[in-house]
């Protein structure tokens, strides 16, 4: 069922806590953002809890429910949460963001709530549009789901797609969120959505009305070589590049490799994909990441972990800490200059918090470190450590790796 805000004033809360008790844990929580509630309550609450704390998310999240009243609840399982100042990994932890959104519906959704949708089957995409509560003014989907049982790729299919269904929605949703990372067994992690506590499937929440949510995904790959067309490939399969085997031109790339660009070949080979093919020139903000899954030498075939097609552009990439900096930073300027800012979501990659940056608080730092309210203080954040981030590049919502992906929320509607 549809929330609707009865809240005069935007505000946002966030909490963390690594009290060893969950109970404990979550009544600090509570008492860290029962400011930024109302008297009107809050609107969404989101949990998120990980180590021994996740056993208890149920308990967890109806003590939220009690003490803030909010309209919306869900939460998802982590290797580490983030919340205020303070992150962690690999430990028992919980953090809480919750928030009072003036002139906004909210629609919860659980993936078992939405129709399966085929190819171009017009009904079936308006029904799941009509499941996710989609309307012309919705301003973004908060998404979390089980790696083990939600095939992310179908589903952010056909939520890109609802824009040619749903009236008045110019462009597909922004999708923020992610994988619950707590366990990589079937079962093992956590999704809550309101009193129901689910071991499989995905939650969310859409957001529609009078609020802005500007999206940010930093990526941290820097591109080496130079782009290449896909001449030959079938699915996500490529057989040939620019009429060459595909597996010599990779190779060749690399081969040519001097100096620091070498030396980061241990982190990591990737194949960026032009998002835009309509630019003239590319930059790293400009390419979809993903894994290289593997090669076969005699037919010099290459498998990446997306589907392909003839014509498109590609490159290789490479990640490293630097580049992971730059990236977040560069994205942060553009939200220094459109101002003050009410709170975020975060979700940052497990792989990146756990080897890539020397410190899992880095992308929170840098983000406290660049958002700030009209009052000039640091804004409220709270997220996770996810097993892949959902977020938007370009206008299409995307799972990605090793990336920062983040929800800004501001006073009033995107124009």
């Amino acid at each position: 069922m549809t929330h609707v805000s009865s809240a005069t004033t935007l505000s946002i809360g966030a909490g963390y806590s690594d009290h060893v008790e969950p109970l404990m844990a979550v009544e600090q929580l509570v008492d860290e953002t029962a400011g930024a509630v109302g008297v009107s309550g809050a609107d969404l609450a989101v949990l998120f809890a990980s180590g021994r704390h996740v056993g208890e998310m149920q308990s967890m999240a109806r003590f939220v429910h009690e003490a803030l009243g909010p309209g919306v609840v869900v939460g998802v399982s982590a290797a580490g949460v983030m919340g205020g100042k303070s992150a962690s990994m690999k430990r028992g932890a919980a953090s809480l963001f919750v928030a009072s959104l003036p002139g906004t519906r909210l629609h919860p959704f659980s993936y078992r709530d939405l129709p399966h949708v085929h190819d171009e089957d017009e009904l079936a995409l308006s029904e799941f549009a009509d499941a996710m509560g989609l309307e012309h003014d919705t301003r973004g989907v908060i998404l979390l789901a089980d790696p083990c049982s939600v095939p992310p790729a179908a589903l952010l299919g056909a939520i890109n797609g609802t824009s040619a269904v749903v009236e008045g929605l110019e462009k597909p949703p922004a999708v923020i969120g992610g994988m619950a990372s707590a366990s990589p067994a079937p079962g093992g992690n956590v999704m809550v959505l309101g009193s129901r506590v689910m071991r499989a499937g995905a939650v969310g929440v859409t957001i529609s009305g009078d609020v802005s949510i500007d999206q940010l995904v930093s990526q941290g790959c820097r591109p080496i070589g130079e782009p290449m067309v896909i001449t030959k490939a079938r699915n996500n399969v490529i057989m040939s590049l620019g009429g060459r085997r595909a597996i010599e031109v990779l190779h060749g790339v690399i081969s040519n490799l001097v100096g620091r660009e070498r030396d980061l070949l241990p982190n990591g080979v990737f194949l960026g994909r032009v998002v835009n093919e309509y630019k003239s020139h590319f930059g790293r903000g400009d390419f979809l990441v993903r894994t290289i899954l593997g090669y076969d030498q005699r037919s010099g075939a290459v498998a990446v972990a997306d589907n392909v097609r003839v014509g498109q552009t590609v490159q290789l990439h490479v990640r490293d800490e630097r580049t992971a900096r730059e990236d977040l930073e560069l994205l942060l300027d553009i939200q220094r200059v459109r101002g003050a800012a009410n709170g975020a979501l975060v979700f940052s990659c497990a792989a990146r918090a756990g080897g890539l940056l020397e410190n899992p608080a880095d992308d929170l730092r840098s983000i406290t470190k660049a958002l700030r309210t009209r009052e000039g203080k640091a804004v409220p954040i709270a997220g996770c450590f996810a097993a892949g981030e959902f977020g938007a590049v370009g206008d299409r919502s995307f799972l990605h790796a090793h990336t920062a992906s983040a929800a800004i929320f501001r006073e009033g509607a995107i124009g």
